[in-house]
Order: C-alpha cells, then sequence, then structure tokens
C-alpha cells in the first residue's frame, strides 16, 4: 500500500495544541508518553488531516483498507463471509464483492466524502447486478458447490445497504426486485433445506472446506431470510428454515486448520457440533419449550424474533 493511499483514505485526526483533550488523573509519565506517540504518529503521516479538494475527491478507492474497515465495524452485523479464508488478490482487478465490501467500508468510515463516493458505487454495482441477473438468476436445483455463492453475497450487500444509506423510493424498489429473484433462485436451488445443502458436497472434499462452505451457505440463507422481512415480500417464513443455526463464532472466527479442528473435535466428542433446524426451534419455543436461550446464544435476532412470537402466539 502506497503512502498516497493512506493519507487520502484514512480517517484523520489531527487536534491543535489548544483542542488537545485531557486526559484525567494521568500522572504526567504517562500524559508525555501519550503525546510522544500522537506526535510519531503525526510525522508518519498518519495523524493528519487530509487534503481534499471542493468536490471531495479521495483519488485513487484504497479496496485493502476499506475491506479491513468492512471487516472490522460491519462484518459483525452481517457475518455472511468467511474472514479467515478471506483472500484479496492485490494483482487482479477487484470483483463485485470486493467493491461492495469496500462500498460498505467506505460509509463506516462516516466521512462525508467517502459516503457520497459509496452512494455512488451503490448505483453502479446495483446496475451491475441488474445487468447481470440473467447469469444469476435461475429455477435450478444446485447441484454442486460451483454456484455463484460470492455474487449472491454481493447482491445481499447491496440490498442491505439500500436502506442504510436511505436511498431513494426508485433504487429501494430496484434492490426490492433483487430481493425477489435471489429468493426465488436460492429456494429452487435448495439453499433454505439442509440436506440439500449437504448433498452438493462430494466425499472428496476435506473437512474444513465443507464445513466452511456449509457454514457459508446457512448463513447466506438466514441474511436473506432477513432481508426478506426487511423489504416486506411474504416469499419467506421461518417454517422455511430447513437448516440448523449457523456456528457461534468459536468455530467460524478459528484462524488456521489446526485451531479449526481441535475446536471442531472437543465440540464433537461433547455432542455440541450440531443444533437443531431452526424452525424446529422456533416451533418448540411456541409451544412452551426450551429454545429461546440457544437462539439468543447464536443469533439474538432471532432469539428476539421467538420471544415476540412466542408472546403474541403468532406463528
Amino acid at each position: 500500500m502506497s503512502e498516497p493511499e493512506v493519507q487520502t483514505s484514512r480517517t484523520s485526526v489531527d487536534y491543535q495544541e489548544h483542542e488537545r483533550p485531557l486526559i484525567p488523573e494521568a500522572s504526567k509519565e504517562v500524559q508525555t508518553l501519550i503525546l510522544q506517540h500522537e506526535n510519531y504518529l503525526r510525522n508518519t503521516t498518519l495523524l493528519t488531516r487530509t487534503a481534499r479538494n471542493s468536490e471531495g475527491d479521495q483519488g485513487q478507492l484504497d479496496i485493502e483498507y476499506h475491506v479491513e474497515i468492512y471487516f472490522a465495524h460491519f462484518h459483525s452485523q452481517w457475518p455472511i463471509i468467511h474472514k479467515p479464508s478471506f483472500h484479496l488478490n492485490k494483482d487482479s482487478e477487484p470483483n463485485i464483492l470486493i467493491l461492495s465490501l469496500a462500498m460498505i467500508g467506505l460509509w463506516v468510515t462516516g466521512e462525508r466524502a467517502a459516503r457520497t463516493r459509496a452512494k455512488n458505487m451503490h448505483e453502479k454495482l446495483v446496475t451491475l447486478l441488474e445487468s447481470r441477473m440473467g447469469d444469476w438468476k435461475s429455477q435450478k436445483d444446485f447441484k454442486d458447490t460451483s454456484w455463484p455463492m460470492a455474487t449472491f453475497q454481493a447482491v445481499l450487500l447491496n440490498v442491505i445497504f439500500a436502506p442504510m444509506r436511505e436511498a431513494p423510493p426508485d433504487l429501494q424498489n430496484r434492490c426490492s426486485s433483487m430481493v425477489c429473484a435471489l429468493t426465488t433462485t436460492c429456494i429452487a436451488g435448495g439453499l433454505f433445506c439442509y440436506s440439500r445443502i449437504r448433498a452438493q458436497l462430494t466425499p472428496n472434499e476435506s473437512l474444513l472446506f465443507s464445513w466452511t462452505w456449509v457454514e457459508e451457505a446457512k448463513r447466506l440463507a438466514l441474511a436473506l431470510f432477513k432481508v426478506n422481512l426487511l423489504y416486506n415480500t411474504g416469499m419467506l417464513s421461518i417454517s422455511d428454515l430447513w437448516i440448523p443455526l449457523p456456528d457461534g463464532g468459536y468455530l467460524w472466527d478459528a484462524l488456521g486448520s489446526k485451531k479449526f479442528y481441535r475446536r471442531y473435535y472437543a465440540q464433537v466428542e461433547s455432542g455440541t457440533h450440531e443444533t437443531p433446524l431452526i424452525c424446529n426451534i422456533f416451533r418448540d419455543v411456541q409451544r412452551g419449550g426450551q429454545g429461546l436461550g440457544l437462539l439468543l446464544q447464536m443469533d439474538s435476532w432471532l432469539g428476539f424474533l421467538a420471544s415476540e412470537q412466542e408472546r403474541s402466539g403468532g406463528g
């Protein structure tokens, strides 16, 4: 990453001497160390105001940095991409998923120019996804793991971003149409049925690859269900979620195969490596049985939804 890119894309803070915040109850030695560190950052251009022109042009987009911002400050809200196996190829043009990550990374910085750029990117990416809809929309069963998961993830991120940025009604309507198209494709493909997801794997694939691929598929299905509720499509309900809960993060966030296998087999020995189907958990909760605690542990949003349905007696 070149130094000019760092200067033109990072959030900047530059306190003037009279603006410097006081550090309560800190010894002079601690304050001295902090001030020395600030001076070091300022001297290495990491703590300086960046010069932008009147149009807010930030120059060449720092893809790598804004993807890092995405994972650091947004990924936990919609964890549909397996970060430990995610690889950013610096030697090739960024694909539509990478650009979608960078777009959201721009937005979450909170900078006015960055958000303007994210809006412009969003409109272009939605148009691109619409133009390629014939490539990813289908009514066919997913036969193997070659279906375009990365494209589906890009569609999801762009339709999630539309209400985030409070896009104009016409753009949100276009995103709603993409939600319906993606939902139709994934229902036909078997994304909401655990046995059909598992059937797409072959015995030759490693445990780590199989587990990661299935986990991403489950997370994609659950995120698509939530987005359907967000857009009020009426195409999916809890009874359609014939998939187990995603992993709570202990395996999903494991760095390296050694740590993954150690954690995985520890769960196998404990009998906790698989959970019931989501639709069955909701059914049991509505009947007064157990399961709410598991939902709250693994996905607090689902736990809240189950609690509300139990309280209202709705399905």
